[in-house]
Formats: C-alpha cells, sequence, structure tokens
C-alpha cells in the first residue's frame, strides 16, 4: 500500500520564543491517510477486518492523528468507527453464538 510519512518538525515556537531541536527529526510511517473528501464509510470499510480480528482474540488499537479541526473526533464518534464497530461486533457476536 501507499505509505504516508510525517517528519516531525526541527523547531517549534512558544509564547513567542523559539526553540530549536538538536536531535535528528523523527519520522512517522502510515500505512493509511484519509483527506477530507473521505466519507465515513471509506474510513470504516479500511479498519473493518481489524474490528473483526478483535472477535478472534487480537489487540487492537485504532489511532486517529492530524490537526486540530482535522474531524479526528468526528471520525471516531459520530457516525464513525466507534458506533459503527459496536455495531458490527454486537452482530458478529450474536451470529457466532446462534453458530454455536
Amino acid at each position: 500500500p501507499d505509505r504516508v510519512f510525517v517528519h516531525t518538525p526541527t523547531e517549534m515556537s512558544i509564547d513567542g520564543i523559539t526553540m530549536k531541536k538538536r536531535q535528528k527529526p523523527q519520522h512517522y510511517c502510515f500505512d493509511r491517510a484519509f483527506g477530507p473528501s473521505s466519507t465515513q464509510s471509506q474510513v470504516f470499510e479500511e479498519v473493518h477486518d481489524l474490528i473483526l480480528s478483535s472477535v478472534d482474540g487480537y489487540h487492537v488499537s485504532i489511532l486517529t492523528y492530524g490537526s486540530t479541526g482535522s474531524g479526528k473526533t468526528y471520525t471516531m464518534y459520530e457516525d464513525g468507527i466507534i458506533p459503527r464497530a459496536a455495531q458490527t461486533l454486537c452482530v458478529t457476536i450474536n451470529n457466532l453464538k446462534v453458530q454455536g
């Protein structure tokens, strides 16, 4: 899959004071990034298999990363990942109970 790289800044300003980092910049790699035109359905489709793997006993973490106002909370709540995951898990667990 395509990878997205985010590079941390080498300097930052707080209250008008600029501080420079002396260490090498850190690089982060994400397997998938979604743009502003992405739908909740597209995001959920990407994590659907991870959610189902939790039923098989795997530990699963889903994180959102982005700047303030980029939609992280909206992606997790509202009609996003958390309510869809809860519904998916309930349906899956009930189906497994019926199957025995």
